[in-house]
């Protein structure tokens, strides 16, 4: 998901919209139009009552009180996910209670795993991550781990060496 497809309202710039008519104790009270479709939402809201597009509050007291750091839940909703027709990613990030992959870097070394090697492969390796208690770090470690796989996979030529490899002399007596 995109940031432009989540609602994110900053309650200083409402305030600062409002100037003389702005009043502190009706701070939490204040709603802003969704940006899909208009529909005015509340600050306890975490979705759009009419369409469901994420929403988040800027500087909310009581969106923070609801639904912790708004800044983390930005992160959270942009986080890169798995392909729509890659369920074995989407078991994965769910055994590890991931919203998504840390980084785009990281979703292409899975994408990368999960084209050069076979799903019964890229399965009995998670579930070997996986056996142990803790889970930290253990995308890491599965992708490091793959990525020795497919690099060591590549199929070695016993023909004459390609142009650019480097020869290795033989030792005398060899």
């Amino acid at each position: 998901m995109n940031l432009a497809d989540i609602s994110v309202f900053d309650l200083r710039e409402i305030e600062e919209r409002l100037e003389l008519h702005y009043s502190a104790t009706h701070r939490d009270g204040y709603t802003a139009p969704c940006g899909a479709c208009g529909e005015q939402v509340t600050q306890d809201s975490e979705e759009c009552s009419c369409c469901g597009t994420p929403v988040v509050w800027r500087n909310s007291w009581e969106w923070k009180r609801l639904y912790g750091s708004s800044e983390q839940r930005i992160r959270e909703l942009t986080l890169p996910g798995p392909d729509e027709d890659d369920e074995l990613g989407r078991e994965l990030l769910a055994e590890l209670g991931r919203a998504g992959f840390a980084n785009t870097s990281q979703k292409k070394r899975w994408d990368k795993a999960r084209r050069n090697i076979s799903e019964k492969d890229l399965r009995g390796m998670i579930n070997h991550v996986l056996d142990g208690t803790n889970k930290r770090g253990v995308l890491s470690h599965l992708l490091n781990w793959t990525d020795k796989v497919v690099r060591e996979a590549k199929p070695k030529s016993k023909s004459a060496p390609q142009k650019g490899t480097p020869q290795i002399p033989s030792m005398p007596g060899e």
